[in-house]
């Protein structure tokens, strides 16, 4: 009779174990880009010997914080990964400080999620820097602009100094709500290259003002005017119902009105500011060797290409971003139209913008409040 109670807790301890260790869970966004997070990445994890992972959404949580989920007496929700980006839900500093008090989980980026297959170090791999320890590369998004193709036949707009160009592309812009983006694509169609706005915002007095002077002179002008946009899916639309002619916007959205919806939009590449998706880790999860593994397992690039075919953000890895020009070469032509709409690829790594985060955090009140009084009235 002892050595059956002693078979049965044994059973039961490798049960609970492995029940312990049977799911992975990720708190990303909803939507296409979760179902496609699921199927592409998650599922095919699964599918190759890996834990299950289990998705839920910020978007089915909207008042919850990082602190809410990674505090340790948390009873009904438990999360080991966050897909995290940095705006309006989530600052830099709030990050950092979950960082330092231990609450995220601090990588050893080279230690912890680099490939075997890979001799490049993922500090020098990334194309960017991941702003905080508690940091890892998920995907890389753009701000670009697209425009209506009828309403310009002999002509095309080709760069944010057209954008702002009323004389020539005559007809109204469609502008983000806020002044983060708006006012770098400003200083970007006044001259400054893209590796210098920040210097610029940084070190001249008056870059503010001249930003602001020229996205005013877009918006009263009477051969211009300005339709400011808040959710990814309005510049399209704006578009399509001619409201504007051209647009900023997310540009995995235009090309899913372009490709799905068969909206008749081109979207233009030059001057696009380059944004953050990352992931952090629960460091009060009972599964972080599981968590590491997964992401591991997705950034490598057959994995994450897998995800980018259905949803063509950038990749954060050269070496994948490499990889991939050379896939679509050797694919056939109708799987390699996707490629078009990468924002970053073998031959751009350099002319774009990556949003700096932390001038923003430090900077976006003072400007915001100036915005709303001047812009977005």
């Amino acid at each position: 009779m002892y050595k059956i109670v002693i078979f049965i807790s044994s059973l039961f301890i490798i049960f609970f174990s492995f029940n312990l260790r049977s799911e992975v869970t990720v708190m990303s966004w909803g939507g296409k880009y979760q179902s496609v997070q699921k199927s592409a990445l998650g599922d095919s994890y699964t599918q190759q010997g890996g834990t299950q992972i289990n998705w839920i959404s910020w978007s089915d949580n909207p008042t919850l914080k990082i602190q809410d989920i990674i505090k340790k007496d948390t009873k009904n929700l438990s999360v080991d990964i966050l897909d995290l980006l940095i705006g309006s839900r989530f600052s830099l500093n709030e990050i950092e400080t979950n960082c330092e008090n231990g609450a995220l989980y601090k990588f050893d980026l080279n230690k912890d999620l680099k490939s075997k297959s890979n001799s490049v170090p993922l500090n020098k791999d990334y194309l960017a820097p991941v702003l905080s320890d508690c940091l890892a590369g998920n995907i890389l998004f753009s701000w670009n602009f697209a425009f209506n193709s009828p309403s310009f036949i002999n002509s095309k707009p080709s760069s944010a100094e057209d954008f702002f160009d009323v004389e020539k592309f005559p007809g109204k812009r469609g502008l983000y709500y806020l002044p983060k983006t708006n006012i770098e694509f400003a200083l970007m169609a006044d001259g400054i290259s893209e590796k210098g706005v920040y210097q610029v915002l940084q070190n001249q007095t008056g870059a503010i003002n001249r930003a602001f002077k020229k996205i005013k002179n877009l918006c009263n002008h009477p051969k211009g005017g300005c339709v400011f946009w808040k959710s990814g899916s309005e510049p399209s639309e704006l578009l399509k119902t001619g409201k504007v002619v051209m647009s900023t916007g997310w540009s995995n959205r235009f090309y899913e009105n372009q490709i799905n919806n068969n909206y008749n939009l081109q979207q233009v590449w030059n001057n696009q500011i380059i944004d953050y998706e990352f992931y952090a880790i629960n460091n009060n999860s009972q599964k972080i060797d599981e968590a590491l593994e997964f992401l591991k397992f997705i950034s490598s690039p057959k994995i994450e290409l897998s995800f980018l075919k259905e949803i063509p953000y950038s990749s954060w890895k050269k070496t994948n971003i490499i990889y991939y020009d050379e896939y679509f070469k050797s694919s056939n032509t109708d799987e390699s139209k996707v490629y078009e709409f990468f924002p970053i690829k073998k031959n751009n790594f350099k002319y774009q913008l990556f949003i700096n985060h932390k001038y923003w955090e430090q900077n976006f009140l003072n400007i915001n409040k100036r915005w709303k009084k001047e812009i977005y009235k």
